[in-house]
């Protein structure tokens, strides 16, 4: 339920690019340690929610962005900055750490032909990988595949020390667990995009089968452009009949979105993912943002 109570999330932008976007206000007289922290590492930032338990409700939003093009003390300079800057992280404690991570490195493997212990050859098969990198299988039932991924220890070793131990998963896993719940009543191809910046997901699905997952790193709109008309054209989907949903960050009025509507009619933004509640603060948030990580809801064992 709802509260009703006024002034029910606040909103500040700082010069470190941190900003709380939702906070019930709930939370000061509740305990936090009732909640789950969901949190999304992206390739130019950090999103953290909390999400409490008992009424799987999203409760706060906290985002964090980053200039940085990468280098060798990323990981660790930009989740030093999420510690230190963090309202979540330093006022409120959690039963439950999910962390989302984003990685080019990774694959799908059926069911049927996953074997436990062959995870990195799986990998090596399409990438050539660094001698610390960490290695990871985890399933996802709906489309009766395995996500085999890698990350940097540098991350790994971060991730485990700011968030003590967190269970962690890979992008694709919580957008298909995502897609799932909006296709299992239809049969035909559809197309599923998610933006970060120029880059982006795609995502074909037909029923129970996933045709294809992908993630795209563009230099400018253009080239988004070619590379979602090419697979369209590849996979034979007409742009003028498929049904496209949109998520991340993308606007109806953003230059992206109106140079794919010249070519693909019928456009739709995705809606936050069910059956999550969320606190009234979200109504002041798109619909479609921060999809990854309110989808972590779906990744819960």
């Amino acid at each position: 339920m709802s509260s009703t109570t006024e002034n029910i999330f606040r909103s500040r932008n700082h010069t470190d690019a941190s900003s709380i976007i939702v906070l019930d206000e709930s939370l000061e007289t509740r305990s936090a340690g009732r909640c789950d922290l969901l949190v999304s590492v992206e390739p130019h930032g950090i999103q953290i929610a909390l999400k409490e338990r008992k009424e799987n409700r999203f409760l706060a939003l906290e985002s964090f962005s980053s200039d940085s093009s990468g280098g060798e003390n990323y990981w660790t300079e930009l989740l030093e900055k999420v510690s230190a800057n963090s309202s979540l992280l330093r006022k409120y404690e959690f039963a439950k750490v999910l962390v989302n991570v984003h990685s080019p490195t990774f694959t799908f493997v059926p069911d049927s032909l996953f074997r436990k212990g062959d995870e990195l050859g799986y990998l090596q098969y399409h990438f050539t990988l660094d001698q610390d990198a960490v290695v990871y299988a985890e399933p996802v039932s709906y489309f009766q595949l395995y996500s085999i991924f890698a990350l940097p220890s540098s991350l790994v070793t971060e991730l485990n020390h700011l968030f003590e131990d967190p269970e962690i998963i890979h992008h694709s896993r919580s957008l298909l667990e995502s897609i799932s719940m909006n296709s299992r009543n239809q049969n035909e191809k559809q197309l599923f995009l998610n933006f970060y910046g120029n880059d982006f997901d795609a995502v074909v699905t037909e029923g129970k089968k996933l045709i294809l997952m992908n993630s795209f790193s563009c230099k400018g709109i253009e080239d988004s452009l070619y590379f979602i008309l090419f697979l369209l054209e590849q996979l034979e989907m007409n742009p003028e009949d498929i049904s496209v949903r949109l998520a991340g960050t993308i606007e109806k009025e953003s230059a992206l979105y109106k140079l794919l509507f010249r070519y693909i009619r019928n456009l739709y933004f995705s809606e936050r993912p069910a059956p999550a509640e969320y606190s009234y603060g979200f109504q002041s948030v798109p619909g479609h943002f921060y999809h990854p990580l309110l989808s972590l809801s779906l990744c819960e064992s």
